[in-house]
């Protein structure tokens, strides 16, 4: 499964960048970062569960 993930101030930045390009009656479809939810739980659990005394390696993403 693949979410998008953008910043409060990406997402800003993307609307003022829209407002002063837009003539009117435009649709946008802008480019958004993404990550799949497996890659976002693998960075989640190499980052954290050393904080909370548990071994990476052993956590397993289902």
């Amino acid at each position: 499964m693949t979410r998008f993930v953008m910043s409060i101030e990406d997402s800003v930045r993307l609307v003022i960048e829209s407002a002063a390009i837009a003539r009117g009656g435009e649709v946008f479809i802008t480019k958004m970062p993404v990550i799949r939810i497996k890659d976002l739980a693998g960075v989640m659990i190499n980052e954290l569960a050393p904080e909370y005394g548990y071994d990476p390696a052993s956590i397993e993403i289902k």
